[in-house]
């Protein structure tokens, strides 16, 4: 199975209603922070340059999440974490066994 990119919900340009906004400007405090097609069309080479595509914008945004909730997947879960699962496999085998056991004496 091919692994699918999420759809992004398409949002309409404030200016140019009938255009859905494509790219995002890197600076919070612009006036103007979504644009559309012909909003970038309208824009000098420098400002065209401050823009982000959505998908940047949300992989920016998890990744800075990630750097800050420190997580780290080379390191192991918490031993709370793999205590369960060694008493769920632990107890799946007393069952494995109770289960060939009747299947013997049923035999």
């Amino acid at each position: 199975m091919e692994y699918e990119q999420p759809k992004i919900k398409p949002f309409s340009c404030s200016i140019h209603s009938k255009e859905t906004i494509c790219r995002i400007n890197k600076q919070p405090n612009a006036s103007h922070i979504g644009f559309c097609v012909e909003c970038i069309m309208e824009l000098d080479e420098a400002q065209r340059n401050s823009l982000l595509s959505i998908e940047n914008v949300i992989e920016n945004a998890v990744m800075d999440e990630v750097a800050q909730l420190d997580i780290r997947i080379d390191s192991p879960p918490p031993s709370q974490y793999t205590d369960i699962l060694a008493a769920e496999l632990d107890l799946i085998s007393k069952l494995s066994d109770h289960i060939s056991s009747q299947k013997e004496q049923v035999s």
